[in-house]
């Protein structure tokens, strides 16, 4: 297929995934990568988080809680006139978190994004209370929740030995309500993408993201976007990450439904179920795939792609560790809510 590369991943018992490389210099096979074990950090966040009602899923508890689900025009965003802003004893803490992103080559610059402060249900849809934020002030804050502030500003005084962000938002097992929390709360989007492949199966699409992004570099799951302020909706976020990200127009795809959910290791989040349907006839994966072959805006966010069973049991042998790559927790999760999990 004019030369890109398509991996099969045996999972085990007629199940495959396959793995496209979408840069033309990458000739690697894929081959058995160094798997992060997740479960000691699991199991450390469940305990931080005992009094909430963690996602469960095979007997493992993942640091996220279930909000809502909501059709996607019945997501409303309440706008604040006020912005988001960084408390002043921890902005030397802030600065520093940003010059060492900066030395890291992760080139971070400051968008201008939504900040998470309320929501409720009424009979309108979901209604999120948001505020203008700056991307660097999502950095510094719920990006950085783990690094002790002394790390980066030695004078700091530390409060009843609260000694990172993490520390300022649990009170008694659960976390504090978003119009009480100091964090940004930058709301995040996960797309859980499905489209057919040429055998006729239906799969998730994933994507290996770029080392240089500050977000999951590197890692492999569910793609995603960030809301911009300047958005009236959800959905105009959604077209332009599904434009940049796997070059789809506007008719190739339908969004199914919303899951609304606090997510401990980053921010709030909607998982939103994209449907690749095509103008006329179902693209395949295969065709999206060789769409984004060599194009350098794909590239830069990602540089392979995964075609990976819907079924359970495939998402479960990955997180095993039975196939040559690993998934994020947030794509399991977003599995989970795509079979109807909660």
């Amino acid at each position: 297929m004019c030369g890109m590369i398509i991996n099969p991943i045996d999972l085990g018992e007629g199940l495959k995934a396959f793995e496209f490389l979408l840069n033309p210099q990458d000739r690697i096979k894929s081959g058995a990568a160094e798997r992060k074990d997740s479960r000691p950090e699991l199991e450390m966040l469940a305990n931080l988080y005992y009094n909430e009602r963690l996602v469960t899923i095979d007997r493992v508890k993942y640091p996220f809680v279930y909000i809502a689900e909501s059709e996607l025009d019945r997501i409303i965003l309440a706008k604040a006139d006020s912005p988001y802003v960084l408390p002043e004893r921890f902005s030397k803490f802030a600065e520093g978190v940003i010059e060492q992103r900066k030395k890291k080559n992760q080139n971070p610059t400051d968008g201008s994004c939504m900040s998470i402060k309320g929501w409720h249900k009424d009979s309108n849809g979901l209604i999120l209370n948001v505020k203008q934020l700056g991307y660097f002030n999502f950095i510094a804050t719920n990006g950085s929740m783990d690094i002790p502030f002394k790390d980066l500003d030695p004078s700091f005084n530390y409060e009843e030995g609260k000694r990172t962000w993490r520390d300022y938002e649990i009170v008694d097992g659960r976390v504090k309500g978003p119009a009480d929390s100091l964090m940004s709360n930058m709301l995040g989007l996960g797309f859980i993408i499905t489209a057919y492949g040429e055998d006729g199966r239906e799969y998730f699409i994933f994507a290996r993201r770029g080392n240089n992004l500050a977000v999951e570099g590197g890692t492999i799951g569910i793609l995603g976007g960030t809301p911009e302020w300047i958005d009236a909706d959800i959905n105009v976020n959604i077209k332009k990450e599904m434009r940049d990200e796997l070059l789809l127009n506007n008719d190739e795809f339908d969004v199914k439904g919303c899951h609304f959910a606090e997510d401990y290791t980053r921010a709030p989040d909607i998982f939103a179920h994209i449907n690749i349907t095509g103008n006329k006839t179902p693209l395949t994966i295969q065709t999206i795939a060789q769409r984004c072959y060599g194009n350098p805006g794909v590239m830069k966010e990602h540089d392979r792609i995964y075609a990976v069973p819907v079924e359970p049991e495939a998402i479960r042998r990955i997180a095993e560790g039975r196939a040559s790559f690993d998934i994020n927790p947030s794509t399991i999760v977003a599995a989970h809510f795509y079979h109807g999990g909660r």
